[in-house]
């Protein structure tokens, strides 16, 4: 389910890269916020493989806009 989620913001991303804004505070305050209910240690990991694949997405967006 959340690599459909995650498959369907990066073809968003790359069909609108006008949408793209950068990953700020405020928005990790709010992924913190909705994984509130979350055990810690899987709050983190989830947080931190969400975080990986985007970042690895995007840079494969910057490299084809090349």
């Amino acid at each position: 389910m959340m690599s459909l989620f995650l498959d369907f913001l990066m073809k968003d991303a790359v069909n609108n890269p006008s949408k793209l804004v950068p990953y700020t505070k405020e928005m990790s305050d709010e992924m913190d916020d909705l994984l509130a209910d979350v055990i810690l240690d899987e709050r983190k990991e989830i947080k931190k493989i969400v975080i990986k694949f985007l970042q690895k997405k995007l840079r494969m967006v910057s490299f084809l806009k090349v």
